[in-house]
């Protein structure tokens, strides 16, 4: 995979566990057989940022873009025009909030692009316009699979992406990183204590919605807990 040297500030980078190796080969090997990559999972899991420091890595620009039920058609023809035309990863958050008919029409436009990626066109039609087509483009997707009223992908789609299923992060490895990079000595004995309380919080408070013991809510008591201690 060719490097893309896009300037990217200093800034925060995700921590990486087994989970995010495995995701990273997963994906690359399907950008090398010129498929689009696709993490499915439950929420605070790690699919989009997981591809976005992929894109860092390599440094490619990445655009996330947030899909919902009210996408059109020519909304998603100016999108596509971009990506072939600039080279840059596009990841579509929550792609399965699409409608249907709008995704058969997006599994075309995605069919025109991977084929110009593996027969090295140089120039392609999307929507009757002729644009000039950067090889070095990519597209991805993730996809909640839980969440109610989602749209299931229909299977011509589904054969352009190749799946990656997120599991459970490794809450305590990402705890005691953070912890550490704050300065924190005793950071590993921290974070199982922190790990421990979610889980049993998880275990005895009801499933309402108001009670969130995710990843996301661990990372903002660990970030709260970094600036008391800076």
């Amino acid at each position: 995979m060719p490097y893309g040297y896009e300037f990217l500030a200093s800034k925060e980078r995700l921590i990486i566990t087994p989970l995010t190796d495995r995701c990273f080969q997963s994906l690359l090997l399907a950008l090398h057989y010129d498929y689009g990559g696709a993490p499915l999972g439950p929420a605070g899991t790690g699919k989009t940022e997981t591809v976005k420091e992929l894109a860092k890595k390599i440094a490619r620009p990445c655009f996330v873009f947030n899909c919902s039920s009210t996408l059109d058609f020519e909304a998603m023809c100016k999108f596509f025009k971009g990506v072939s035309a600039s080279g840059l990863w596009a990841c579509f958050d929550e792609f399965n909030r699409i409608k249907i008919r709008i995704l058969s029409v997006i599994s075309q436009l995605i069919n025109v692009i991977q084929n110009a990626r593996r027969e090295h066109t140089e120039m392609i039609i999307i929507d009757t316009t002729l644009i000039k087509f950067k090889r070095n483009c990519a597209i991805f997707i993730t996809m909640n699979p839980f969440s109610h009223g989602r749209t299931i992908l229909p299977d011509n789609l589904k054969s352009l992406f190749r799946q990656v299923t997120m599991n459970i992060p490794n809450t305590g490895l990402i705890a005691e990183i953070v912890l550490y990079s704050a300065g924190f000595t005793g950071a590993q004995n921290l974070s199982q204590k922190l790990v421990r309380i979610f889980e049993l919080a998880t275990d005895q408070m009801s499933t309402q919605t108001h009670y969130d013991f995710s990843l996301r809510t661990i990372k903002t008591i660990l970030l709260y807990a970094c600036k008391l201690k800076m």
